[in-house]
């Protein structure tokens, strides 16, 4: 019980002041959870407290704790163990380490996590530093035309020459270009996988 009560004090630490912004109180307290996750200050596979403990320990309603914790397991922050708990999910977004290209701007956006909402109708947001200009490379994409479900035809050329290359007989109408691993998965279960199958995957 000491160890648990520990537990929850170093979190609450970690929270800060957490409810003084705008919005649910639920949606503040998961975004204050979500960036202690961001910052690293909450590691992968950490414990976090019951709902009910968090919300003795933060005076609010178990509600308030029970939505907060659903937001951020619909959005792979934390993830729910029938029987064990509730922890960070391991593949949960969390900064660079130090030095690592990028980690400034993570650090940034979680910052910005906790600024208050800006009223996009009367203001917008500054382009954050580093980010390229992307109007530069609109006109081409414009002129491309559409390459059809596949994706683009000239990359798919250049992916068949380059598997040719080491030995992998390729043609272009073989590959499919995807907007990334998410959606490569999507396309590989949605041929292969009918409702019922048992599907294996890494964890992570």
């Amino acid at each position: 019980r000491v160890a648990r009560s520990s537990a929850v004090a170093e979190l609450v630490d970690r929270l800060g002041d957490w409810s003084g912004g705008q919005g649910p109180l639920y949606r503040q307290l998961a975004r204050a959870v979500a960036v202690a996750v961001a910052r690293g200050e909450l590691a992968r596979g950490t414990r976090l407290p019951s709902e009910r403990a968090l919300a003795a320990a933060v005076a609010v309603s178990r509600g308030v704790v029970v939505a907060a914790y659903d937001d951020l397991v619909a959005d792979g922050t934390i993830e729910r163990r029938g029987g064990s708990g509730t922890f960070v999910a391991p593949g949960a977004a969390v900064a660079l380490p130090a030095g690592r290209e990028g980690s400034a701007l993570v650090g940034r956006l979680a910052a910005g996590a906790e600024a208050e909402a800006i009223d996009l109708s009367i203001s917008v947001l500054a382009e954050p530093e580093g980010l390229p200009d992307a109007s530069i490379h609109l006109a081409a994409l414009a002129d491309a035309g559409p390459d059809g479900p596949a994706g683009s035809g000239a990359l798919r050329t250049r992916v068949a020459e380059r598997l040719g290359a080491i030995g992998l007989a390729t043609t272009a109408d073989q590959v499919v270009v995807t907007t990334g691993a998410q959606q490569g998965i999507a396309v590989a279960v949605g041929c292969w996988v009918r409702p019922g199958d048992l599907v294996v995957v890494d964890d992570p």
